[in-house]
């Protein structure tokens, strides 16, 4: 019997194991983004870069992956030279890096939910887009305290430094994001802005459908392995 032909050729194997490498990586180092501007710059490009190696047989999305990692440094460069003097330029660097996150998330769940049979790089794959979930809304966060300072109250008593793309207060969001992706509630950071309640609600339905379409997914893949 023929076998239906595809034009999308399935990720290699292990093609997602650096992406997780990395992403888990920007999760330790977190505290250090403070430390110096660079320090942030070289986390996030090494994020870029292994987004870029994941995307295994996709020529014209890894090229266009490697344009829109040019205009994100590009804009992170000038935020970094300019801050909140040009808020379009923050926000230029914020929404660049977003896309990129969101673009690779996309590929990542989308690869795990048509790959058969579940295999490890399936998992690795489901655990990418998971925590880029979480890396997509701390940059919304960031650009909401931004823009509307005062959005987020701290139970320190010290408000976080605008974040202006350069990693300031990036891992105070960071950690905020988690914490609300996986709905452990909230400790020292919560979110008092309309908009950051909304983006804190979205995030939270989206971290529950997200798990709970994964583990339907593994669910019948097996099951109709068990038949077959």
């Amino acid at each position: 019997m023929n076998q239906p032909v595809t034009n999308k050729r399935p990720a290699r194997t292990g093609a997602f194991t650096p992406l997780l490498l990395a992403l888990v990586g920007v999760i330790v180092t977190s505290p250090l983004l403070s430390l110096h501007p660079l320090v942030g710059g070289v986390v996030v490009l090494f994020v870029l870069i292994a987004g870029i190696f994941a995307v295994q047989g996709r020529i014209k999305l890894r090229l266009a992956l490697i344009v829109l990692t040019l205009v994100v440094m590009a804009f992170r460069w000038l935020a970094g030279l300019y801050g909140l003097e040009r808020p379009a330029v923050v926000l230029a660097s914020h929404v660049s890096i977003a896309l990129y996150i969101g673009i690779v998330a996309v590929f990542c769940i989308t690869t795990v939910l048509r790959h058969r049979p579940i295999t490890r790089d399936t998992v690795v794959g489901a655990i990418c887009g998971y925590i880029l979930i979480a890396f997509i809304f701390a940059y919304f966060y960031i650009a909401t305290e931004d823009f509307l300072p005062g959005s987020f109250a701290f139970s320190t008593q010290q408000p976080v430094q605008p974040a202006s793309a350069m990693g300031r207060g990036a891992s105070e969001f960071m950690y905020f994001s988690f914490v609300t992706l996986t709905s452990v509630g909230y400790g020292d950071i919560a979110p008092v802005h309309p908009l950051a309640r909304a983006l804190a609600i979205l995030q939270m339905v989206g971290g529950q459908l997200y798990l709970a379409a994964f583990v339907a997914r593994l669910v019948g893949v097996m099951a109709t392995s068990k038949e077959a």
